[in-house]
């Protein structure tokens, strides 16, 4: 222990990023405290450029004191301890330094500075608005792991409302998702931070990007005060000592007999370790983090969307669909609206238009007029494509109650599909014919008020067989973007009119 008059002094910074982001906070503490010259032993330091709390790095040689410790607390220590990391590590470095006197922590974070040209400017190529995802882990500790599969179907589900920006260390292991910008092992520590200040918020495992996100200011542009951030918490760590303002730990500690009082702080599978290694498509996880389902993630992360800040805007051909919807009937608590899908047996529109729409039911029908596969019983055929739809995790349970699947074998028209539709929605047809058989049978099961809408990249199709539909019924073809077509017809729903 110190006396509190020495004034010079050199603090040691842990060894994990993490630890070392709540360090900063730590530091901003001391330093407000005491008002001391603080100089950090740190591989990290572009972590530190521009934060007042320090004047260098390393000894410079007249130094009262040089710490040869981190003093950071052990997490596995804390579970019965009804503190936070930020807490206990500052409480730590008081007690070391002689520092006795009642002391309120300033600020529920660590303290990471950016410049005002990292702030102005985002890193290239990035849309205006994204999430940032890390579906990954550090080497040696699996059991924060969560199922790669399951990273993608919450991309999947928020297609066309939510764009993902991957990353990650490169020394890591990061599995490449689909449908995102993939930046993992392509950023700097600073480049890191930049991209968290732009990020709208963050989806991650227990790790440093979840204490970044909360040290690193949001960007006034967002929306949000606090940076929103889901963190897939599992059994390894209690929520209370890692969770930050806006953040929503989804933790399973209590719900399995390894976590049951307490987290477990397990690293990986070996013999003492997590005893219930799970395998999911050719990873291994641990089983406490398999009962976090996408739909959790999901849901959370559309919780924050329920105050004032609305969801990013949709993006495609679901957005062209929710617009049109959302014109039928904008009063509150109306019948559900009942939408016809053709052509979408893998749900890529009927998933993305359910996630978080209530007042919606699907019927979706692989094909109109097509014979049932030969050979194959009706029941497997209906069975085998419904595996095959989920198979492909663009189907989540929230869609499953809603959303009716026909298969052709049960009805040879449109006939079959029982009472009318408030809209009916096409897929890309490249028969011209068909299409133009399909357009007739399907305008007649719009209730009035309602619209057709499709989507096709051969353009020479649509201003042949829906052009010429729409002259021969007296009715209007709108092109919208992402080669949609809409065409409303007549009754007593507002018009579509802009």
């Amino acid at each position: 222990m110190i006396n509190i008059t020495q004034k010079k002094i050199v603090l040691r910074a842990p060894g994990f990023l993490g630890d070392e982001v709540v360090f900063t906070g730590v530091v901003r503490e001391i330093k407000r405290a005491t008002g001391w010259t603080l100089r950090i032993n740190t591989t990290r330091e572009a972590l530190w450029y521009y934060n007042d709390s320090v004047e260098g790095f390393g000894s410079n040689g007249n130094e009262d004191l040089i710490m040869e410790k981190d003093f950071c607390p052990p997490y596995h220590q804390m579970s019965q301890v009804p503190v936070h990391y930020l807490e206990q590590y500052i409480r730590n470095m008081r007690a070391v330094l002689g520092l006795t006197e009642p002391y309120r922590v300033s600020k529920f974070s660590g303290d990471v500075v950016l410049s005002g040209k990292e702030m102005r400017s985002p890193l290239p190529g990035l849309p205006p608005r994204y999430w940032l995802i890390v579906a990954g882990w550090k080497p040696g500790v699996p059991a924060k792991a969560w199922p790669t599969e399951c990273y993608q179907e919450v991309v999947n589900s928020l297609r066309g409302k939510i764009q993902f920006v991957q990353a990650g260390s490169r020394t890591s292991w990061h599995p490449p998702l689909n449908n995102v910008v993939n930046l993992v092992g392509a950023t700097s520590l600073r480049e890191l931070i930049q991209l968290i200040y732009h990020a709208e918020g963050i989806v991650c495992p227990i790790t440093s990007i979840m204490h970044l996100a909360a040290a690193i200011p949001a960007n006034p542009v967002s929306g949000f005060a606090i940076r929103p951030c889901v963190v897939i918490g599992g059994g390894r760590e209690s929520p209370h000592y890692i969770n930050y303002p806006m953040h929503r730990v989804l933790s399973t500690v209590g719900q399995l007999r390894c976590c049951a009082s307490s987290a477990c702080g397990k690293t990986n599978f070996s013999p003492g370790q997590c005893p219930s290694p799970i395998p999911v498509r050719g990873e291994v996880v641990p089983k406490c983090m398999t009962l976090i389902r996408p739909s959790d993630v999901v849901s959370a992360i559309e919780f924050y969307y329920r105050g004032q800040v609305a969801l990013p805007p949709r993006l495609g051909r679901v957005e062209v669909l929710l617009n049109r919807l959302h014109l039928l009937d904008d009063t509150e608590g109306c019948s559900p609206k009942k939408g016809l899908i053709v052509g979408d047996i893998r749900g890529r529109v009927s998933s993305q238009l359910l996630r978080g729409n209530g007042q919606v039911e699907i019927t979706c029908v692989n094909s109109l007029g097509s014979d049932s596969m030969p050979g194959t019983a009706q029941g497997s055929q209906k069975r085998s494509m419904m595996e095959t739809y989920a198979h492909t995790r663009q189907e989540t349970e929230f869609a499953r109650s809603r959303c009716n699947m026909v298969m052709p074998s049960e009805q040879k028209d449109i006939h079959g599909l029982g009472s009318k539709f408030d809209f009916v929605f096409v897929e890309a047809q490249n028969d011209i014919a068909q299409l133009s058989d399909m357009l007739q049978q399907l305008y007649g099961k719009i209730s009035p008020g309602g619209f057709l809408m499709g989507t096709c990249r051969n353009k020479d199709l649509v201003h042949g067989a829906v052009s010429k539909f729409a002259a021969a019924n007296g009715l209007t073809m709108v092109a919208e973007k992402d080669n949609c077509w809409v065409m409303h017809r007549p009754g007593t729903q507002p018009s579509f009119e802009r």
